[in-house]
């Protein structure tokens, strides 16, 4: 299931790009036509053939499972050296913990270029840079990336971390290594609190029953870019900021 999705995520990027450089239209409106598109296709295969009697747990899809990834074998630092001990490892850390350290490592290897051809594509085309390829390489990783957690975290967390910590950094600095260190401190203030405050949080105001750990996180995540964007420093439009000192 896990590298039908992959497929499917690659072959939606592939299409978005072909769109909105063929068509000449905005990215909004070619992710629209294509997962529409895509949606509709998949609804017909499944009309079409056995798999039209699958079950799929909706709330698994938005909330995934969380609870399943507690490394329960797991007594101290000592247990990643104990055999015994990894074999308990549940496989999603383990594929999530991979796709981590090829991203970190593939952002390393190339930082420089995707620095330039962020801010200026034009340039970085007229110094030699394949920004068209490593454009859609971004993307490509980014899909690889959500897959990858979706079926322990579900689309929720998928959706409110590629989304709440980033803009929150965007808030904080205008330099992107620093926008980069934000944006994971925010995402895992929001992992601790959420995981927290579902597992606790109803106790402590009397309720009997703990709360979904990813709806919090999500909720925690967003909490995290209002108050950036009610304090953070550069939070203002610098074309508002003109019109202000003006």
């Amino acid at each position: 299931m896990l590298l039908g999705a992959a497929g499917a995520a690659i072959v939606a990027v592939v299409l978005i790009e072909a769109v909105k450089r063929l068509g000449n239209i905005e990215p909004g409106a070619a992710m629209g036509a294509i997962f529409t598109t895509m949606f509709a296709a998949g609804v017909l295969i499944l009309e079409l053939t056995d798999t039209s009697g699958v079950h799929l747990d909706v709330e698994h899809a938005l909330m995934g499972n969380l609870e399943s990834l507690v490394w329960l074998r797991a007594e101290g630092w000592s247990s990643l050296l104990d055999p015994g001990a990894l074999a308990a490892l549940p496989g999603e850390l383990t594929r999530i913990a991979i796709v981590c350290a090829l991203i970190f490592v593939l952002t390393l290897i190339f930082w420089r270029w995707l620095k330039i051809a962020t801010f200026d594509e034009a340039f970085a085309r007229a110094l030699g840079i394949p920004a068209a390829a490593l454009g859609l390489g971004l993307v490509v990783t980014a899909a690889v990336a959500a897959v990858a957690a979706f079926d322990a975290v579900g689309s929720i967390i998928v959706i409110a971390m590629f989304i709440c910590p980033p803009a929150a950094a965007r808030l904080m600095t205008n330099r992107l290594e620093h926008q980069i260190v934000w944006s994971v401190a925010f995402a895992t203030l929001a992992a601790v609190l959420g995981y927290v405050l579902a597992g606790y949080g109803p106790f402590w105001i009397g309720g009997e029953n703990a709360v979904s750990a990813a709806g919090m996180i999500a909720t925690m995540s967003g909490v995290i870019l209002a108050l950036a964007c009610l304090f953070g420093p550069h939070r203002a439009r610098t074309g508002a900021a003109r019109q202000e000192s003006a």
